[in-house]
């Protein structure tokens, strides 16, 4: 029975609604949250809602991780107010986002708004990265999948990738920056390899660029360096540059889980606990790369990853021998020391004998994270999943260490050599059109066959 309602809540995506229900049997309120997408502020919101219910009891059935129950699905169709699909899970009450204690205090300026509290004690700030490393580690130990895509769970509870991925960058380029959805791939298209996932991920940049009518660039030279970043970054994921070969073991490609919106702004806590994960819309299984990256706090990753790896030494060590043991902290001891890295990651597990190094995806989480950081994996992966970011990072990271030391300056004057005829006509063509969308600010509603035809003749497709 309703015993109350309350003030819905409207996040970036969707619209919240709670109810507190006297359920017989129970001795206190329980709590259930409504969720509805907004319409016009996402792309297919059914599938979308069907993937995160799946991915919230996948979550639950193999990890502890505080996740909501689900209660109940419903397709739009299903939906006698019309308000669209919609989602039913328990809400938690009286809790507060874990971004309301990491994040610089009220009164900061605009530009440090987001960053983490230099103010926070270090004793406290290492209880909240301890439950976030666990939280991580748990995620890193689901099973994995043979597909990249979006998880579905079947009348009998079996799980199985078999939709397209949605990740966050390609959903805010439709809903935030005009990209038609006539280009996102037909629904059940997944990804057999890392490298036709990066292939989607650098189309999506470039699709940006062509069809994000206002605020895309600033000058003509900014839109030659914006394209050509776009058209070499699409070159590596081509030649299936952007993936480590050496990250694979000579098996069957497998999927980790990844959450794009893994912030802590999903995260509820309560007297210092972490007692919820919300929010996991934007989860799907995709490329062990970038679910090994240090997505959260880089400003403080020793202290993050030294509680990780406390946590792999005692709570998440599957090795009994304590030979092996040793061999590990005494690695991870040195990689610390070290930052050098690379070299110290393979052999981290080798166990001071003369066996060959572990695979990549064998080692430690803490060890391919700090790889990734040190290495610079972590700014080709950041670079592939953010079109916003995109530009500051490949010319500051990516550029020189592909394609020459010449460019330090970076910016496309140095680049035009590695384009040919047509590639130069392409480049001029999309600047000149958005030269004059530039002049001439609207919101643009594109047709379908002229987005298409245009895609085709910038990147030789129709779709991402």
């Amino acid at each position: 029975m309703l015993k109350r309602c309350h003030q819905p809540r409207q996040g970036g995506f969707n619209i919240c609604f709670v109810a507190e229900l006297d359920v017989p049997g129970e001795e206190e309120s329980v709590w259930a949250l409504m969720r509805i997408p907004i319409p016009g502020m996402g792309i297919f919101p059914e599938e979308k809602l069907r993937a995160e219910a799946a991915i919230m009891a996948f979550v639950r059935e193999h990890t502890t991780i505080p996740v909501p129950r689900v209660w109940h699905f419903s397709t739009a169709a299903e939906n006698p107010t019309g308000l669209g699909p919609y989602l039913i899970t328990d809400f938690i009450p009286d809790t507060k986002h874990l971004f309301d204690y990491l994040m610089a205090p009220k009164g900061t300026s605009k530009w440090q708004a987001n960053i983490i509290n230099s103010q926070m004690p270090e004793e406290e700030l290492q209880g909240y990265y301890a439950q976030m490393a666990d939280i991580l580690l748990q995620l890193d130990r689901l099973p994995t999948m043979p597909l990249c895509g979006s998880l579905s769970q079947d009348w009998d509870g079996k799980f199985a990738v078999i939709g397209h991925p949605l990740p966050q960058n390609v959903v805010e380029l439709v809903t935030g920056s005009g990209v038609p959805k006539v280009l996102i791939p037909p629904a059940g298209t997944t990804y057999k390899t890392s490298d036709d996932f990066y292939r989607y991920l650098a189309n999506a940049h470039m699709a940006q660029l062509c069809f994000q009518h206002n605020d895309c660039v600033h000058g003509e030279d900014d839109a030659r360096d914006k394209y050509i970043a776009r058209h070499l970054f699409r070159r590596l994921a081509r030649q299936n540059l952007l993936v480590k070969k050496e990250e694979g073991d000579g098996t069957p490609e497998r999927f980790k889980l990844i959450c794009d919106d893994l912030t802590p702004y999903n995260c509820l806590t309560r007297d210092g606990k972490i007692v919820a994960m919300v929010d996991w819309e934007f989860a799907y299984f995709g490329p062990a790369s970038i679910a090994s990256g240090p997505a959260l706090y880089p400003r403080f990753l020793d202290i993050f990853l030294r509680g990780m790896e406390e946590l792999e030494r005692t709570k998440y060590n599957d090795k009994k021998e304590e030979e092996e043991e040793d061999a590990l902290a005494s690695q991870l001891e040195r990689f610390d020391l070290d930052s050098t890295g690379i070299n110290e990651a393979k052999g981290a597990l080798s166990n001071g004998t003369d066996k060959e190094p572990q695979p990549f995806l064998q080692l430690p989480l803490s060890v391919r994270m700090r790889q990734n950081w040190e290495n610079g994996r972590f700014w080709i992966n950041w670079a592939a999943r953010s079109s916003f970011a995109f530009d500051t990072i490949y010319w500051k990271y990516i550029d020189r260490p592909f394609f020459g030391e010449d460019n330090v300056e970076g910016g496309f004057e140095k680049r035009l050599c590695q384009l040919n005829r047509f590639g130069l006509e392409v480049m001029e063509r999309v600047v000149n059109d958005k030269m004059k969308q530039r002049s001439n600010r609207k919101l643009k509603h594109w047709s379908s066959k002229w987005v298409q035809e245009y895609l085709e003749y910038v990147t030789g497709q129709i779709h991402l």
